[in-house]
C-alpha cells in the first residue's frame, strides 16, 4: 500500500496504520527540530546585534566623558596661562566661532536634502 501522508489508512490495516502514524511522528520531530534551530539562530542573531549596540552607546558615552575631561583640562590650562577675563572672551569667541560653523554645516545639510 503506497498512500500519502494525508492520508488515512483504514482501520484494519493495522501495518499501514502504524507505519502512518511512525511517518506522522517522524515527519512532526522533524519539523520541530526544524523550528527550534531556526528560533535558536534567530535568538542568536537578536543577542548580538543586542551586543554590538551596547558596546556602541558605551564607546559614545566614553568619548564624551573623555571629551568633556579634556575640555576641563584645556580650560585650566588656560587659565594658568592668561588672567580669567581674557580666558572668558577667548572661550566666548571659540564657543561661538563654533555655533557658527554648525549652523553652517546645518545649513549645508539642509541644501542637500531640499535639492534631492
Amino acid at each position: 500500500m503506497n498512500q500519502t501522508l494525508w492520508q488515512q489508512q483504514p482501520m484494519n490495516d493495522s501495518h499501514g496504520f502504524n507505519e502512518y502514524i511512525i511517518k506522522k511522528i517522524v515527519t512532526d520531530i522533524f519539523i520541530l527540530l526544524a523550528f527550534i534551530a531556526y528560533t535558536t539562530d534567530s535568538r542568536r542573531h537578536m543577542e548580538q546585534e543586542n551586543c554590538d549596540t551596547f558596546a556602541g552607546a558605551k564607546k559614545i558615552i566614553d568619548d564624551r566623558i573623555l571629551l568633556e575631561f579634556e575640555r576641563e583640562q584645556q580650560e585650566q590650562l588656560l587659565l594658568s596661562v592668561i588672567p580669567a577675563y581674557i580666558a572668558a572672551e577667548v572661550k566666548r569667541r571659540i564657543m561661538d566661532k563654533m555655533d557658527v560653523d554648525r549652523k553652517g554645516a546645518r545649513a549645508e545639510t539642509e541644501n542637500k536634502q531640499n535639492n534631492n
